[in-house]
C-alpha cells in the first residue's frame, strides 16, 4: 500500500478546531521562542503517523519547524511528541487567553508599575512608589519601580517610582525616580534619614532613531533662528532652545519634512505630530 493510500486525511471540521483553536500561530514557535505571530504553515501529526489524523494528534507548525520536526535530523535532536502535544496545549491556552491580540500593543503607552514590596518583619514598614505616567498608541512601555522585603524588625523598603511610557512620537519615557527624593525633611526624619544620603534614577528609555533625528534637526533649525532673530527669546523644552513654533513649523513645511511641533503640557513641552505630505 502506497504512502498517499496509507495516509488518512482529517475531517474539514478537525481541521477547522485546530486551525481555530491556535489563531494559525505554531506551536513550536511560541513554545521555544514566544512567538505569537500568525505563520503560514501546515497541520503535524505529533506522533508522526500521518495514518493517524485524530484532532488530538493535529498541531499548525509553521513551514519550517513541520520540516524539521518530520525529518530525521529533529527526531535525532529529541523533539518528542510529547513536548509538541504540550507546546500545543500551551499556545492554546494563549490564544484563548487572547494573547495573541495585540499582546505588545496592550502594553504600549502604559506607564510601569510603582516598586512596593513585603512588610514581613516586626514594626516594617513598605512604602509604594507611583506608576510611571501614560504615554500614546505606539510608545513602550515604562520600566516598574524597584522593591525589596522589609524582612527585619523596624526594616522599610521604599519602591522606586516606575518610569514613564514612551510616547507616540518616540520620544523615550523618562526613568522613575526614588520617592524620597520628594518627601519632607520631617518624613526623611521618621525613617531615621537625612536627605543626603543619595538615591537612585532609572534611566530614561531610549528614542526612536526618528525621534532623534528630528530634535537634531530642530536644533539646527534652533541655531537658523538665534542667528536671524538675535534679540527674539526662546522657550527652553527637554532637548531644545524651541524658537517660536509658527516659525518652526514654517520651516518645517519649507523643508518638506513629515512632522510639525505641537506645544503640549501648558506650553512647557512639545510633541511631534506626523503630517501627510502632498
Amino acid at each position: 500500500m502506497g504512502s498517499a493510500e496509507r495516509r488518512k486525511k482529517a475531517t474539514s471540521e478537525a481541521q477547522e478546531r485546530v486551525l481555530t483553536s491556535c489563531a494559525r500561530r505554531c506551536a513550536l514557535c511560541h513554545g521555544l521562542n514566544g512567538d505569537l505571530d500568525r505563520k503560514q504553515g501546515q497541520l503535524a501529526h505529533i506522533d508522526r503517523d500521518r495514518s493517524n489524523s485524530a484532532e488530538g494528534n493535529l498541531a499548525f507548525l509553521c513551514l519550517d519547524h513541520h520540516a524539521e520536526y518530520d525529518a530525521t535530523t529533529s527526531q535525532a535532536k529529541g523533539m518528542t511528541p510529547r513536548e509538541l502535544s504540550r507546546y500545543k496545549t500551551e499556545l492554546e491556552r494563549a490564544i484563548a487567553n487572547k494573547e495573541h491580540c495585540g499582546a505588545t500593543a496592550q502594553l504600549d503607552g502604559q506607564g510601569g508599575r510603582g516598586g512596593g514590596g513585603n512588610a514581613a518583619g516586626r514594626n516594617s514598614l513598605v512604602v509604594g512608589g507611583r506608576g510611571g505616567k501614560a504615554g500614546g498608541p505606539g510608545g513602550g512601555r515604562g520600566g516598574d519601580g524597584g522593591g525589596g522585603d522589609a524582612s527585619g524588625e523596624g526594616s522599610v523598603v521604599i519602591g522606586g517610582d516606575g518610569g514613564d511610557a514612551g510616547r507616540a512620537d518616540g520620544r523615550g519615557g523618562a526613568g522613575g525616580a526614588s520617592p524620597l527624593k520628594k518627601l519632607s525633611a520631617e518624613i526623611l526624619a521618621s525613617f531615621g534619614l537625612t536627605g543626603s544620603e543619595g538615591y537612585g534614577q532609572g534611566g530614561r528609555g531610549a528614542s526612536s532613531a526618528e525621534y532623534d533625528r528630528s530634535l537634531r534637526l530642530l536644533c539646527r533649525l534652533s541655531g537658523e533662528y538665534a542667528s536671524t532673530h538675535p534679540s527674539s527669546p526662546m522657550t527652553p523644552m527637554p532637548g531644545v532652545l524651541m524658537p517660536p513654533v509658527e516659525w518652526v513649523n514654517n520651516r518645517l513645511s519649507d523643508m518638506r519634512e513629515s512632522f510639525r511641533v505641537e506645544l503640549v503640557d501648558n506650553e512647557t513641552d512639545f510633541f511631534l505630530r506626523p503630517v501627510v505630505l502632498m
